[in-house]
């Protein structure tokens, strides 16, 4: 269950960088409200996600999330590319989640 909820707090920080690259675009004040709202909902999830584990384990679990739905999300939605050894330190952030989870 903490995997789970560790993933949904991962989203919400995720999202709220995503909002962050459309500040430009839209202005501070409306992105920025998407933007609290995201953060406040991550936060409530890791809350709850700390509740059933260890610090270390859901501190692992959302950063390693985070990474990689943001390297996806990079790479699909703004067309970022990524050198081997970027793309190396993705499949190592997997590998890793897969060990502590696994």
């Amino acid at each position: 269950m903490s995997l789970l909820l560790s993933l949904i707090s991962a989203a919400g920080y995720c999202g709220a960088q995503v909002a962050m690259k459309y500040t430009d675009r839209f202005g501070i004040v409306p992105v920025g409200a998407v933007i609290a709202v995201l953060l406040v909902c991550a936060a409530y999830f890791e809350i709850a996600a700390l509740r059933l584990d260890r610090l270390g384990m859901v501190l692992l679990t959302i950063i390693a999330f985070e990474c990689i739905m943001g390297s996806l999300l990079s790479w699909l939605w703004f067309r970022e590319s990524y050198s081997n050894r970027e793309m190396l330190g993705i499949a190592l952030m997997v590998a890793g989640l897969a060990l502590t989870k696994g």
